[in-house]
């Protein structure tokens, strides 16, 4: 795959949050590695670090830029906030599911209804550049 290089940085961040959320869920339903708060921290470490990293790499490759951010990647874009709504609303209805019935407390099902609201896009265009429609 010939990519720019702001599209394989894209990539990459995407990437990195979606390792991280794998590791994530089963730690904590596991009960092992770091806390829950812990895990959360990491994530928002690691989506500040890839924005970051997206940022350097635009302002380092400027040439070409544009061929980075088509339409084709614009529409995959858009997609994958709208994943992303989707995502988010159906862990709501599971995590409202299970708050009605005192498997989960309303303060922790509103703290990691963050997780899907940050994973959702980046999963799909995880998965849209390794499709070839997001870089």
């Amino acid at each position: 795959m010939d990519s720019h290089p702001v599209s394989v940085v894209r990539f990459a961040s995407n990437a990195a949050l979606a390792l991280v959320v794998a590791a994530m869920v089963p730690s904590i339903l596991l009960g092992v590695g770091p806390a829950a708060r812990g895990w959360a921290g990491i994530v928002v470490a690691v989506a500040l670090g890839g924005v970051a990293a997206q940022l350097v790499a635009s302002a380092v490759w400027r040439g070409g830029l544009e061929a980075s951010w088509d339409e084709q990647v614009q529409r995959s874009n858009v997609a994958s906030y709208v994943f992303g709504y989707w995502a988010v609303l159906c862990v709501f209805l599971a995590f409202l599911a299970a708050v009605r019935t005192g498997a989960m407390s309303a303060d922790a099902a509103f703290y990691w209804l963050g997780t899907p609201l940050a994973v959702g896009p980046s999963a799909y265009m995880l998965l849209a550049f390794l499709r070839g429609r997001a870089g």
